[in-house]
């Protein structure tokens, strides 16, 4: 995710209207993030950008913790090997 193009759009009130293809297109680039990713944020967390950019953080630091799992877990198999 583009923290610093993010960070300069947060607490403007800021809305994200996924009925609009060019919204959810330039809200995608801005925050770096796949347009799919995006709607099924504002869908989780409602269309206030600043809550969808905090969401989609969590999400990416979560799925960053797991990814460190599984790759320690494939280095204790391989050492057991």
């Amino acid at each position: 995710m583009r923290k610093a193009a993010a960070a300069e759009l947060l607490g403007h009130g800021y809305v994200i209207d996924v009925s609009k293809p060019f919204h959810i297109a330039w809200w995608a680039a801005t925050l770096g993030v796949d347009q799919a990713d995006l709607v099924r944020a504002v869908r989780a967390v409602g269309a206030k950008a600043d809550e969808v950019y905090w969401h989609l953080s969590r999400q990416m630091r979560h799925a960053s913790d797991h990814e460190v799992s599984a790759v320690d877990k494939a280095k204790a198999v391989a050492g057991r090997n």
